[in-house]
């Protein structure tokens, strides 16, 4: 299986995490965690048991598997935590929990014909930039407090409380929140939170549990493992004897933030 992230152009960077592709021969069965960013999926090859050609992921709170029918081919658009506003209309709690049709949202005829046809992945990625260029909504900003609290959890890597994010305003920051980023604050901490267990899990220091609990931000281990049950549908130590080779390409290589990843190149 061959995953490769490329960095989006500068006029999509700050809405636009990573675009990716992903190809080969996949298993019967795999699960993807959440990982507290939406995404846009097209694909070029034979699509997942039922998955539309192209959809819109909103904010998942729940593993959700996936399974391979034929040759994996798929691209993908990873907007960072709110930037998906800045390409469409509505709110985003709206799509938590859920996978729209591109078709549902925007006419994609042309755009699925020139990622299928695309003999390489600069073929494919440079078709995606263009669509989402075309509809990106330039004088569009996210409120300030919103941009400062999705900043802060991830330079703190969900450590904070809603109330050190809010400055006081816990209810009024949630609401726009939710409508921006499709989660509220609290559960997006806990997802970045979440990830970097999952980074963690990748060396034998990460499966020192009590430790890993409390460098994570966890109160203890009972923490850790009643939130990795609730996001994974299981515990830490079933999940790290097991293999996930499409999962784990979803996992933000060495430093999950909102600025960068470790898996990225330029076309």
């Amino acid at each position: 299986m061959r995953y490769q992230e490329y960095a989006p152009g500068p006029r999509l960077a700050r809405w636009v995490h990573r675009l990716w592709v992903l190809e080969g021969t996949g298993p019967a069965v795999d699960a993807i965690l959440p990982d507290g960013r939406m995404e846009m999926v097209l694909h070029f090859g034979e699509p997942f048991r039922g998955q539309p050609r192209s959809f819109l992921v909103g904010q998942q709170r729940r593993a959700v598997e996936v399974a391979p029918a034929g040759r994996v081919g798929v691209i993908g658009v990873r907007f960072r935590p709110g930037g998906a506003c800045a390409f469409l209309g509505f709110p985003q709690h709206e799509a938590t929990d859920r996978m729209i049709p591109l078709g549902a949202i925007w006419g994609v005829a042309e755009l699925e014909e020139q990622v299928a046809e695309g003999r390489s992945d600069a073929e494919r990625v440079a078709p995606v930039e263009g669509f989402l260029l075309g509809r990106l909504r330039e004088r569009w900003t996210p409120p300030a407090a919103v941009e400062a609290a999705v900043a802060r959890i991830f330079a703190s890597r969900g450590s904070l409380t809603v109330e050190e994010l809010a400055a006081g305003r816990p209810r009024q920051l949630g609401e726009s929140f939710r409508q921006i980023v499709g989660v509220s604050p609290k559960l997006l901490s806990r997802l970045v939170r979440f990830q970097e267990v999952l980074r963690r899990l990748a060396t034998a220091e990460g499966r020192r549990w009590v430790w890993t609990a409390l460098e994570c931000g966890y109160y203890d281990q009972a923490h850790l493992i009643r939130d990795f049950r609730e996001f994974a549908g299981q515990s830490p130590a079933v999940y790290a004897a097991g293999r996930h080779p499409l999962g784990d390409c979803f996992v933000d290589g060495s430093d999950f933030s909102n600025t960068g990843g470790s898996g990225s190149a330029t076309l």
